[in-house]
């Protein structure tokens, strides 16, 4: 019965985490299309891409598409475009994916392209753009990109890595030769330090069986607060198991047996804490009396002053 509550109980989360998600959707969907009559277009270009990513809708993809093109990123609109079209070759969505054709011909002759030319395929090499990795398969070819600048960069195993920034106007096609890139010089040996001499241990022989104890503290300290949590866990499974009100012989005899136990764990994480605490103070206690000896003796000299103290304290 708990099992089947629980399961409700996730579905029912579910089910509500996923109508939070429309109904957010649907509102940055509806501020898109009234940021756009605004003139308002960067802000209706967040508000869609922010609706897509709560809940996909080709026609939310079909409004970002149309914003995109509004700022002039014709390449971005143009591959948002073909993705509606992919998405709605249904009879239902007939007119939808002929909208989204007809748009994705009219902005492809307005497109930029960059191209990157490989000359040294070195070992490992890759190629991003705008901090994107550039697939093998589109190195050399005439890519689509947006107006507006565009950052290459290029690094392989042993070699200097390279960069170069380019900015691309609007119906342009521009190509970028990526140079062979150079060697990395070889590393400097390592420097090596001077030798420091090593002091002497510090640790008294009594403050070594302080560190001991203070360990064995804390591990008892910690058994103690296991233990005292299963005691607790016990008498609240107990108390489950056998409520005031409505309660079993069967269901009483097993709870006193489960009280029974929360009582021995709970009587040994007292004593665990007690020795813990005892561990504790002859820990301490044991550390005080373990100082090292004053290296220098306290010396008392008479002056017309009065006493002088000196001496390592």
């Amino acid at each position: 019965m708990n099992a089947l509550r629980l399961v409700g109980a996730i579905m029912l989360l579910a089910g509500s985490a996923t109508a939070q998600s429309t109904g957010s959707a649907e509102t940055l969907f509806r501020d898109g299309r009234r940021l756009v009559s605004e003139g308002k277009v960067s802000e209706a270009c967040a508000a869609f891409e922010g609706s897509e990513r709560l809940e996909h809708n080709t026609a939310t993809l079909m409004n970002l598409a149309d914003c995109r093109e509004r700022q002039g990123r014709l390449a971005t609109a143009w591959a948002l475009f073909l993705e509606v079209e992919a998405q709605t070759r249904t009879p239902a969505q007939a007119d939808l994916n002929a909208a989204a054709k007809r748009r994705a011909l009219l902005v492809e002759p307005r497109l930029s392209y960059l191209t990157i030319t490989v000359h040294d395929h070195a070992a490992g090499l890759s190629i991003t753009r705008d901090g994107k990795v550039v697939d093998v398969a589109e190195w050399g070819l005439p890519i689509p990109v947006d107006a507006g600048p565009h950052s290459v960069a290029a690094s392989a195993p042993g070699r200097v890595p390279w960069s170069k920034s380019v900015e691309i106007s609007t119906e342009t096609r521009q190509t970028i030769d990526l140079p062979a890139l150079e060697a990395q010089p070889p590393a400097e040996p390592p420097k090596r330090l001077a030798s420091v001499p090593t002091l002497a241990p510090t640790l008294s022989p009594r403050r070594k069986v302080s560190i001991g104890v203070a360990g064995g503290a804390l591990a008892i300290a910690t058994t103690s607060v296991v233990l005292g949590v299963s005691s607790s866990g016990l008498r609240s499974e107990a108390l489950a198991r056998c409520p005031p009100n409505n309660c079993s012989a069967g269901d009483a005899a097993a709870a006193q047996s489960l009280e029974d136990r929360a009582r021995g764990r709970a009587l040994a994480a007292d004593l665990g804490f007690g020795l813990a605490g005892a561990a504790a103070i002859g820990a301490v206690a044991l550390w005080i009396w373990g100082a090292p000896a004053s290296s220098a003796p306290i010396e008392v000299a008479p002056t017309t002053q009065g006493l002088v103290i000196g001496g390592r304290f």
